[in-house]
């Protein structure tokens, strides 16, 4: 499984076909030894990280122009790999740069994404899927002009899963989507 493992941008493009928008510097866990008593250094990592993202930003600010572009998704095999830090740099990056940004936060087992917005937890996509709340109540708004976040939720998690699961998902996505932006216009 190890083998198989995708270990370095150029590898997505030869092994799976798909063209890569931006890759993000490595950096060291912050819980190693590398960050210890060194606060320039974790300013310094910061800003690479930043303008790492802010350059994917104008990537897709490109790729948008060209064609009809109104979802990234971001995910990953296991946990801890970045997802929410990596989906929240980039979702504010975008309304930094005057695109209107709904953050979806997927994760229905250890949902995080609303704690580093300040929102509540509930109501959330687990609410929305399970049928119990509609999108104009779990859509909230962030501190920052142009986005909306919307948080994992809270409840019966297996069964939020087993609703992503099915054919009317894609479609609830979608009308998600659409209403976010004929709403914000």
């Amino acid at each position: 499984i190890r083998a198989q493992r995708v270990v370095a941008p150029e590898e997505v493009t030869q092994r799976l076909g798909l063209r890569v928008v931006g890759a993000l510097p490595a950096i060291p866990d912050q819980s190693s030894r590398f960050w210890l008593g060194n606060g320039d250094l974790r300013k310094y990592m910061h800003a690479f990280f930043t303008e790492s993202v802010d350059s994917i930003r104008t990537m897709l600010f490109r790729e948008s122009r060209a064609g009809s572009l109104k979802v990234i998704m971001i995910t990953s095999a296991t946990g801890g790999e970045g997802k929410t830090t990596l989906s929240s740099h980039l979702a504010t990056s975008l309304a930094r740069g005057g695109k209107r940004t709904l953050l979806i936060d997927g994760d229905m087992r250890r949902p995080t994404a609303h704690s580093l917005f300040d929102l509540p937890l509930d109501p959330g996509l687990s609410d929305l899927m399970r049928g119990q709340r509609n999108s104009a109540e779990v859509v909230r708004p962030a501190n920052l002009k142009n986005l909306w976040i919307i948080s994992g939720g809270n409840g019966d998690h297996r069964q939020a899963l087993e609703a992503l699961a099915r054919d009317d998902a894609e479609q609830i996505i979608k009308e998600l989507v659409l209403a976010h932006i004929s709403s914000n216009e």
